[in-house]
């Protein structure tokens, strides 16, 4: 049943449905949800899809983000998932406005970046860590909240930053 709802995705959404399985390393128990809901997130799927001049947007310390949020599965409703759409989106944008506040103060923005650009994210993750394993559950918006107060800091070669 799962395999001919995720045949019945648009093509440009199945990508970024398997990124964020592997990011949650098979671990998500509500997949439905995910595969009906991502179309809803059109620049991060563009994004997870590598799409037109986006940049290559590589997370260290992904799936460890995705697995805390997403407590290893358990996420019945969705509403961890519509969270972590939503997060991803923000953490994105943030990103690719770092790297043009960069190159712009380097005088780069005519550079076209080749390699990926690696965000380290591990912050985050030990922030999730340090809240404990009941962490955003009683507080809906706590993930995105996070997001919004980070600040992307990027390297001088624009293919580095840390939350």
């Amino acid at each position: 049943e799962l395999l001919m709802e995720f045949v019945k995705l648009p093509a440009a959404c199945q990508l970024p449905v398997m990124r964020i399985m592997a990011m949650s390393r098979h671990s998500y128990k509500n997949l439905s949800f995910l595969m009906k809901n991502i179309h809803l997130y059109d620049d991060l799927v563009d994004d997870l899809n590598g799409s037109g001049t986006r940049i290559d947007l590589m997370m260290f310390y992904g799936p460890e983000m995705v697995q805390k949020w997403l407590k290893n599965g358990e996420d019945t409703d969705g509403h961890l998932m519509k969270e972590l759409l939503g997060a991803m989106t923000l953490l994105h944008c943030k990103a690719r406005l770092a790297i043009f506040q960069k190159k712009t103060l380097l005088d780069k923005c005519d550079e076209v970046a080749i390699d990926p650009f690696e965000l380290n994210v591990k912050p985050m993750v030990s922030e999730i860590e340090a809240r404990g394993s009941r962490w955003g559950e009683d507080t809906p918006g706590r993930f995105i909240s996070l997001v919004g107060r980070v600040k992307v800091d990027v390297n001088d070669s624009c293919t580095q930053g840390l939350v």
